[in-house]
């Protein structure tokens, strides 16, 4: 998401682009993984779901 590299990996976390929702053909799909650093993964990711969730339930009403 930040498009910086790590050479150490141990900061790394492998992220799932689309939430799997407990489909085991998603997660373990390897076109539906990528790698973000913890920043990224813990505030932006986050916060980018939490409003597709929000979205999906004020669409859905």
């Amino acid at each position: 998401m930040c498009g910086d590299c790590e050479a150490d990996t141990s900061k790394l976390i492998a992220d799932h682009i689309r939430r799997h929702g407990g489909d085991p053909k998603l997660f373990w799909d390897p076109d539906n993984l990528q790698c973000l650093c913890k920043h990224c993964h813990d505030n932006d990711k986050q916060r980018a779901e939490a409003a597709e969730r929000m979205a999906g339930r004020i669409g859905g009403v």
